[in-house]
């Protein structure tokens, strides 16, 4: 698994990912604090419920600093040629490494973003970008390996049919009043 993330969405004209929100333990004591509590649950039929209950309690909080964070993020991707922009209008997972990062846009989102090293991955709906999913591993340093971004890739897609049907949704219940 990853330990933060960070959702960036298409802005309504296609030329900029802003930041939504993000999903983070605030410091390493609390990811650790987090970790030991998720890992005392009995596993059940219920247990990812269950795990997401347990997060919930001790982790949720909307005015956290990765979602201060995430409110900064806006970065260009038409007319650049960035990691950003590739992984939009290439629809592909990329994992982001040190030599990357120092570099263009990806090295004022990695100040901003606190760690160098981190997937990138594509929601696709209908064959469409609705935005990005950015994850890192920095409070426990692991690696970022191909089976966790095909994880995080599957998972984006979900989020990408999500977030599309959320928003036609919406559009329907406009035109309907």
């Amino acid at each position: 698994g990853f330990n933060r993330a960070l959702l960036l969405l298409l802005s309504a004209d296609g030329k900029r990912l802003e930041g939504s929100i993000g999903v983070a333990p605030e410091t390493q004591n609390d990811a650790y604090r987090i970790w030991g509590e998720i890992s005392k649950i009995t596993p059940r039929e219920d247990e990812p419920e269950k795990i997401l209950e347990t997060y919930d309690k001790m982790a949720y909080n909307r005015d956290t600093k990765i979602n201060s964070l995430a409110r900064q993020i806006s970065i260009p991707i038409e007319g650049s040629s960035t990691m950003f922009s590739e992984c939009v209008f290439k629809k592909e997972p990329v994992i982001i490494t040190k030599e990357c990062a120092e570099t263009g846009a990806c090295a004022d989102f990695t100040r901003l973003w606190g760690n160098p090293v981190f997937a990138m991955v594509p929601m696709v709906a209908r064959n469409k970008v609705v935005g990005v999913i950015i994850a890192d591993n920095l409070y426990n340093g692991k690696e970022i390996t191909e089976p966790y971004l095909d994880a995080l890739a599957y998972f984006a897609d979900q989020a990408g049919l999500a977030i599309e049907n959320a928003r036609l949704y919406k559009s329907l219940n406009e035109k309907m009043e």
